[in-house]
């Protein structure tokens, strides 16, 4: 099973730097199948971010049996704010 992210899970913040968000999802394998280097983040609002300023992910945890047969994933993306 790929990825299922569940919903109302996303979470975006920023810093004086960075723009980071956190996005949860369920599988029921313990492959997440995200490629850290080209796995864009996608906003709430439905656009896939790219480029420079486009926030991939930076960490997966896995949380193994949170329920039986589904395996829990946190993705936390980042990315450098673009200079004004």
């Amino acid at each position: 099973m790929a990825l299922a992210e569940i919903m109302g899970s996303r979470e975006e913040w920023e810093d004086a730097k960075m723009i980071y968000s956190r996005a949860l999802y369920v599988s029921t394998d313990s492959a997440h199948g995200l490629t850290l280097s080209t796995a864009f983040y996608t906003t709430k609002a439905g656009a896939t971010e790219s480029g420079v300023t486009g926030r991939l992910p930076t960490k997966v945890k896995m949380d193994p049996e949170v329920l039986p047969g589904l395996n829990h994933f946190a993705v936390l993306y980042a990315a450098f704010k673009a200079y004004a």
